[in-house]
């Protein structure tokens, strides 16, 4: 009997981590590195290649990044890009509806 129910337990559990993933409509993580160049620039965003970078990704809803391929976006201030090759980053990442992945 004991066994039985730990086997409902655990598969209980396991539903709930797939559910958790399947509902996930916005994959996020937490990000630090350096930005290696400015790939490019819209009126509103700049498009950063980073170089060197950790991720921590949500749990719930996990963001990965492959190293030498990231590209964010971030917004920019009073219509300049607020960053430049060197620069080191931070903060929170989310890939939006449009597959662009942008920084907080």
């Amino acid at each position: 009997m004991k066994t039985v129910f730990s086997f409902a337990l655990i598969s209980l559990a396991f539903l709930g981590a797939q559910s958790a993933h399947a509902a996930c409509t916005q994959p996020e993580a937490e990000v630090i590195g350096v930005v290696q160049a400015i790939a490019s620039e819209d009126a509103a965003t700049c498009t950063v290649q980073l170089g060197k970078f950790e991720t921590s990704p949500n749990l719930n809803c996990p963001l990965y990044l492959e190293q030498g391929n990231a590209f964010i976006s971030i917004k920019k201030n009073a219509g300049q890009c607020s960053v430049k090759a060197g620069d080191s980053i931070s903060g929170y990442i989310h890939q939006g509806a449009d597959s662009i992945i942008y920084l907080e």
